[in-house]
């Protein structure tokens, strides 16, 4: 039997690969393959995403039969630890240590799928919980089975079945499946993908087809976007192609698996250091984190905005980061949590500012000072 694998990630339009919270994880030698989503409004998500993906895929002794009830708690310790080396941090944000007095937590969808040998013959199985899906089109054109908690009669919304870090709360019911294994095509899909794939089956299966890079998936991303079809969230997607499956022995042919972490690090290098233009009205902003004084921002602010900087009105607020574990994107699944959300205050206007996307939005630095996210100038004094 021929097994390849091919595996794609990126992160929503205006933002970074260092901000993507999905992840994913193969291990051909246990012939395992996960994805996870984490939710984006949750405490340190993409740590949790992370970790639940690779310890699924590593662990070598795991059940299916209560979801990933073997292992949460395993995750949930090492998601702490992650938490707390964050915490040691001498920039350590004070949201952030709220947050975690107030014990918030990490929260992700997943799906995992695993080939197994029962009474000589080779088997799939599959369990998902939350928006994240699994299906499998076989090479006979039938119709393509679906794992996932969420039922695809219902709309994709911000509440999502999940995994908590903290605790045993978790949201759902594990949906699980398993069958012969034989020729056909495992797709594992975050939401915005999923949602994608489920209203234009036919279509999407045809572009899938042709994913051979990095650089072909995120060119399909776009366009998608771009045609209102796709939703603009974090997407990945996890190919598993079998092939030859009378042969009893199963080899791995070619992998093209995308690595987020080798993503950051490319895209981090590839940053534009420090530098500020005006080109008539169309002002690009630049810089390297912490390299800005207040003087320089205040001056920055004042040519920007042809005036001199002005205390906060009218209440406006500014959005923590998740990189340091919070990310405003949905009041109602904060409280449903009993997670509370937090702002920082701001004064720049905002409608002055373009992103390296030219995006008319300000963004701000708000995470540790290795980073080169787009975030506040404020944040620095």
């Amino acid at each position: 039997m021929q097994i390849s694998i091919k595996g794609f990630i990126t992160n929503k339009e205006t933002e970074f690969y260092s901000d993507c919270a999905d992840r994913y994880a193969v291990n051909p030698k246990l012939h395992r393959f996960a994805i996870s989503d984490g939710v984006s409004i949750s405490f340190f998500p993409k740590y949790w995403s992370e970790i639940l993906v690779n310890k699924y895929t590593q662990k070598e002794d795991l059940s299916h039969e209560n979801g990933l009830g073997d292992i949460v708690e395993e995750c949930q310790i090492e998601w702490m630890a992650k938490v707390k080396e964050q915490l040691e941090k001498p920039d350590v944000k004070w949201y952030t240590k709220s947050s975690f007095n107030r014990k918030s937590p990490a929260l992700a969808t997943f799906a995992g799928l695993r080939f197994i040998k029962e009474e000589g013959s080779w088997k799939w199985e599959a369990m998902a919980i939350g928006d994240s899906f699994i299906f499998f089109l076989s090479e006979k054109s039938e119709p393509p089975i679906t794992i996932s908690s969420k039922s695809v009669d219902t709309p994709f919304d911000n509440f999502p079945d999940y995994l908590t870090s903290i605790g045993e709360k978790h949201k759902g019911v594990w949906e699980k499946n398993k069958g012969d294994l034989r020729n056909g095509c495992f797709y594992l899909m975050t939401d915005a993908l999923a949602e994608w794939f489920l209203k234009n089956n036919e279509i999407a299966g045809k572009e899938i087809e042709l994913l051979n890079s990095q650089e072909d998936f995120t060119r399909l991303i776009e366009k998608e976007r771009a045609s209102g079809s796709l939703s603009n969230d974090d997407s990945a997607l996890l190919i598993i192609m079998v092939d030859n499956y009378e042969d009893d022995i199963i080899s791995y042919g070619s992998h093209t698996v995308s690595d987020i972490q080798e993503l950051i690090k490319v895209q981090e290098g590839n940053q534009i250091k420090s530098s500020l233009s005006v080109e008539e009205n169309n002002v690009l902003f630049f810089y390297e984190p912490d390299n800005l004084t207040k003087e320089e921002c205040e001056s920055a602010e004042a040519m920007i905005t042809g005036k001199e900087n002005k205390p906060i009105e009218n209440n406006e607020l500014i959005e923590s980061n998740e990189e340091d574990g919070i990310n405003n994107d949905s009041t109602e699944l904060l409280q449903e949590t009993g997670m509370e959300n937090e702002n920082i205050p701001c004064s720049v206007d905002s409608t002055q500012l373009i992103s390296p996307k030219k995006l008319p939005e300000i963004e701000y630095e708000l995470n540790d000072s290795s980073s080169p996210r787009k975030k506040s100038i404020i944040d620095k004094f």
